[in-house]
């Protein structure tokens, strides 16, 4: 008994689609999964941990404390400046 060969050329096609498809979803990377408002600190200088990445490592963002609180700065640049008191 011989299957057509339009049917062996759809049934390739549709296990093609299907695979690349699959593939395709696996690859998406996983951002973080939540964990919770942890705070991994020093005396003033801190870590926030907002989620996972899909490998375990942390994601944050870095806070510090004032009055007591954990709050993000607005300007966080790399380069040195200079402070000065007024």
């Amino acid at each position: 008994m011989q299957l057509p060969l339009r049917l062996v050329a759809f049934v390739a096609a549709v296990a093609l689609i299907f695979g690349l498809s699959v593939s395709w979803a696996r690859a998406q990377p996983r951002v973080y999964e939540p964990t919770g408002r942890v705070v991994v600190s020093g005396d003033n200088l801190g870590f926030r941990i907002v989620g996972k990445t899909s490998d375990g490592r942390p994601m944050g963002r870095l806070v510090i404390r004032q009055d007591g609180e954990w709050v993000e700065p607005n300007v966080l640049s790399g380069g040195l400046r200079v402070v000065t008191e007024k």
